[in-house]
């Protein structure tokens, strides 16, 4: 049992849900109460009846602080019983809290999770709020009930709610409510078989413990049981509790995912691991990289696609993504319906797609957060792509991410990294125990009774992360591949699929306990706008998206909607996120078409502010020195035009110290930029132009990462004066990420950022820090800003407390095996009037007076200036640093598009067929373009049209009608000048050909 404590000072105590009886080991009275207190934080009901008893009566409750309750409207009831031994439900049943729960009435059981959208009553206001419910349970042979409801004692009842969409501006979802009725045999008659019998039904592993009796087996069965609508999904629910109750530890692995092919050298079968097939052949890729400078050669990428129900939306993404070299893998729950519509509008959206394939019925998982079955519907579509064609990192993304660059600049910036994989966070999690859970028919079932003993004493480090991230092609051929995983890994699977946070925990702890340990790095490509909910007040706030908060409450996050007001936010976050969710679903949102806008090519033209064409001209001049230094052609090579920049962040940062976890999870403050520029060269000796591309990074990095030290990082941000006058709220107007290597000239100063990390020596449970084991106290600073004539112009005399809770949060650091206390101190300098130039900024400590200095210079430049930017060529050029550059020829975009159209159409046909569907006409015109045949070089259509074959074909007709109708006739005149006028029209439409299509 557990205490609860309302807010109107009322103590309850409740027992867990599955301490409730089924079968009452004493008398059995004439009736029984049963009392469940939920909230937004402990949402689910499971209202149980004895055997041989139904729900005859239910009291409601609506208990929220006193102080709030003017804030409820009038028209809700916050107290109501309703029974069926006086049933005269009228309109006042629907001014109840939760009107749906009297739906139990009359059922043995019933199941459901509460919530405003639910319940289908008026939306609350934004509160901590308990809704008590109790049920009066009477015995079936005592008490009749009113004839509608006589049936429903032998039944359990779940009632389920899906909602059909919500959108930021209604108060809750529109309602979707089904009501599931399973027998009451069904439900409560779920139970193990003894050790000795689970062996020869095939249950495996080291299964060694003995199982509780039948009754405490049916309570830990029965509320996941009365959800399940099938046998098939029954039987997985009760084969893994048993196996869990077998072996604590997650040791003995249930028949359910025995694999038994013995032909196969595998453990697991296809509900675990996909069927791994031959992979494409890398070997003419590999070459073609070899011979090339890779850096300079974009990434190939896959594309996962994990739909649920926003097809518009998934469709929206593929339009955004789409390129003819890239592959593309779409993942719907197994819903046909839906299905069919999907596919309908890939067809329409990409009528000669070879490279988009949408993953059949039979390969498909009902998808559900926190649970392994995502995992596995991702897995099933990596293994697709492995074989599908070529590609260096795959991207899982779902239906409501928004592109919001271009997709080529993510191929760029992934360019350097080939073989390296990119999460967004990652943590280290205790080995505490946890609630085991297995989901099936998209919904996830917990069994709470076992979370005090469900825990690995393996050695495997166990990690979670937020997000997929992106991984590389070598990882994800290990990951799908059960028979290079290690032994342990092998013997925890089980355990991690069977984990409540499985979804954010299979895939990194993978990729940490294998040979790929060291390719990880920290860089989120994907942004979301959250709010933090507290369970204690009703206070809302926004939470930056990289803040951590460390609070003692306990509190949630809540995904919010980018909005029309947030375009500013957008475009600052688009300098270092590739995607964004969420966005409206409707396509007239207006924040959701300024981040199309962006995408579309806006995104640089919002940057010739910052990087005007007056410094690209001068960056280019000074980077074309250095070149020709190298190539010992000084005075022979100039530049002609400008064909191409793309700016993008660098997933890995420049200073090795700064690529630290801790560090890298700052990703505001510790971010550089890589610029590629395609410009065209002329060489004045033999009059050739050439192509040329060039791969520079700043070389002014306005940040100092240290290793162990109580101070981790020191970055300087300008405050730009443009973007808000008010000198009272300059907080607004704070510039970070842009993506240039100098601050404007019309800033109004400098901020300092301090990220401080101290060892925590003890917490107490709420995570209160009571000792650390350094120093705690204030620490003086003095901060002096320096002018490029060396002298000192701005000076601020600050302090930081390294032991401030408040905006801190606590991190395990696994290099030192340390528990940390983490706080970002950001100092603003105030100095106006900043002239163009090297400024240097300065920091020590007051006390001692014979301290460490640090030492960060910046760049100051007055854009306004024509003149003056074409005056500094010399110091622009400084500012960046030359890392690759190469001279591009036709064969730097060699193409193995035919070999990857061939197989993916042969993909296509495979598992058309196994549908039994004949082939499409536009696959049956893929497949004939695609073949040997069909090579422009060697066909015969190309060569009679390329061969000048029209113009022949019309004079040899000419010249057979001139000789059968013989010299003895003369043709008419007007006949003879339509013969020429045809000659000449069809001349001059080979020619057309010849120069358009024929090269």
């Amino acid at each position: 049992a557990s205490i609860v404590v309302l807010p109107d000072g009322r103590i309850f105590e409740v027992l867990d849900p599955h301490m409730h009886l089924y079968i009452l080991e004493e008398d059995s009275p004439a009736s029984v109460t049963r009392l469940y207190v939920l909230s937004s934080f402990d949402p689910h009901a499971t209202l149980l009846c004895p055997k041989g008893y139904s729900i005859f009566e239910m009291r409601q409750e609506l208990v929220i602080n006193e102080t709030f309750s003017h804030l409820i409207p009038r028209n809700i009831l916050k107290e109501q019983t309703i029974s069926l031994h006086n049933l005269e439900l009228n309109d006042d049943y629907r001014r109840a809290l939760c009107p749906t729960a009297y739906h139990c009435l009359g059922y043995q059981a019933c199941i459901f999770t509460y919530s405003r959208d639910l319940c289908q009553g008026e939306p609350l206001p934004l509160l901590p709020e308990y809704f008590v419910l109790s049920i009066g349970c009477y015995r079936d042979d005592l008490f009749d009930a009113p004839k509608k409801f006589q049936k429903h004692k032998d039944f359990v009842l779940y009632i389920e709610y899906t909602p059909n969409g919500r959108m930021p501006e209604m108060g809750f979802s529109i309602s979707n409510l089904t009501y599931v009725e399973s027998s009451e045999d069904a439900v409560f008659n779920g139970k193990c078989p003894p050790l000795g019998v689970a062996k020869k039904e095939g249950y495996f592993g080291n299964c060694i413990e003995y199982l509780p009796p039948f009754n405490v087996i049916s309570l830990e069965l029965w509320p996941a049981l009365g959800k399940s609508q099938s046998e098939i999904c029954r039987s997985k629910i009760i084969q893994t509790l048993c196996a869990l109750h077998y072996n604590s530890q997650g040791l003995c692995i249930p028949p359910v995912y025995r694999n038994k092919n013995l032909k196969e050298n595998k453990l697991f079968n296809s509900l675990v691991f996909p069927q791994h097939k031959n992979i494409f052949n890398l070997e003419e890729y590999k070459k073609f990289l070899d011979k090339k400078i890779p850096e300079l050669v974009p990434a190939r990428l896959a594309f996962v696609i994990m739909t649920k129900k926003n097809i518009g939306g998934t469709i929206s993404v593929l339009q955004s993504i789409y390129r003819g070299h890239f592959l593309y893998t779409v993942h719907i729950d197994k819903e046909e319906q839906l299905r069919e519509e999907l596919e309908s509008q890939i067809e329409k959206s990409f009528p000669t797609r070879h490279n988009i394939i949408l993953l059949p019925t039979e390969s498909s998982f009902s998808t559900t957060y926190d649970s392994y079955e995502t995992v596995r519907a991702k897995m099933e579509a990596y293994e697709n792509l492995l074989h599908l064609g070529i590609w260096d990192f795959v991207v899982t993304l779902s239906e409501d991410d928004v592109l919001l660059r271009n997709i080529d600049d993510l191929a760029i910036a992934l360019a350097p990294y080939r073989g390296l994989s990119f999460l967004p966070d990652l943590h280290a999690v205790e080995k505490q125990a946890s609630v085991p859970i297995v989901s099936c028919e998209g919904l996830i079932h917990e069994f709470p009774s076992l979370s005090n003993a469900f825990r690995t004493k393996s050695n495997l480090i166990f990690y979670n992360s937020s997000d997929d991230g992106i991984l590389s092609r070598e990882f994800v051929e290990y990951l799908v591949d059960e028979n290079r995983h290690s032994k342990e890994v092998n013997e925890q699977q089980f355990f991690l699929q069977t984990l409540h946070f499985s979804y954010n925990a299979y895939i990194p702890t993978l990729m940490m306990n294998s040979p790929f340990k060291n390719t990880v790095n920290l860089a989120p490509i994907r942004i979301t706008k959250k709010k933090l909910i507290k369970n204690t007040t009703n206070h809302s706030s926004q939470v930056d998206e990289d803040s951590i908060a460390f609070e003692e409450e306990k509190i949630k996050m809540e995904k919010e909607y980018f909005l029309e007001k947030d375009a500013t936010l957008i475009n600052k976050l688009s300098h270092r996120f590739f995607f964004g969710q969420k966005f409206s679903s409707s396509l007239k949102d207006d924040a959701q078409k300024f981040a199309i806008q962006l995408a579309s090519g806006e995104y640089y033209q919002h940057l010739e502010k910052l990087l005007p064409m007056p410094v690209i001209r001068s960056l280019l001049e000074e980077t074309l020195k250095i070149i020709s230094q190298e190539l010992k052609i000084n005075s022979d090579i100039s530049i002609e035009s400008v064909m191409n920049i793309q700016i993008v962040p660098s997933l890995v940062p420049q200073q090795e110290l700064c690529q630290s976890k801790l560090i890298s999870a700052h990703s505001n403050l510790n971010i550089d930029y890589t610029y590629w520029i395609d410009f065209l060269t002329y060489f004045r000796t033999d009059g050739k132009q050439q192509k040329t591309r060039i791969m520079l990074e700043p070389s002014m990095n306005s940040r100092l990462c240290f290793k162990s030290e109580n101070l981790r990082m020191i970055s300087l941000s300008s405050w730009n004066i443009e973007q808000n006058q008010d000198s009272s709220s300059n907080w607004a107007s704070l510039q970070e990420n842009i993506p240039v290597p100098y601050f404007s000239s019309n800033i109004r100063g400098i901020v300092i950022n301090f990220l401080v990390a101290d060892e925590v020596q003890s917490f107490i449970e709420k995570g209160n820090v009571i000792h650390l084991k350094g120093k705690s106290g204030p620490i003086e600073l003095k901060i002096s800003l320096q002018s490029p004539t060396k002298a000192t112009r701005c000076f601020e005399s600050t302090e930081i407390i390294l032991a401030e809770k408040y905006g801190a949060y606590s991190y395990r650091d696994e290099a030192s095996n340390k528990d940390l206390l983490v706080k970002l101190h950001s100092i603003f300098i105030a100095c106006d009037n900043m002239e163009t130039g090297f400024w240097t900024a300065k920091i020590s400590q007051t006390h001692p007076r014979i301290s460490r200095e640090y030492i960060l210079q910046f760049y100051v430049l007055d854009l306004s200036d024509q003149t003056n930017v074409d005056a500094l060529s010399k110091d622009i050029g400084s500012l960046w640093s030359l890392k690759h550059f190469a001279f591009i020829t036709k064969n730097d975009s060699y193409n193995f598009y035919s070999d990857e159209v061939r197989q993916s159409s042969n993909f296509i046909r495979q598992r058309d067929s196994t549908k039994k569907k004949t082939i499409s006409r536009q696959e049956k015109i893929l497949e004939l373009e695609t073949s040997p045949s069909f090579n422009r070089r060697s066909d015969k259509t190309y060569l009679f049209i390329c061969g000048g074959g029209l113009i022949s074909s019309f004079a040899v007709f000419l010249t057979v009608i001139i000789l059968f109708c013989g010299w003895n006739y003369r043709f008419h005149p007007k006949m003879v000048l339509c013969f020429v006028s045809l000659l000449c029209l069809i001349t001059g439409f080979q020619i057309v050909i010849i120069v358009s299509v024929c090269n």
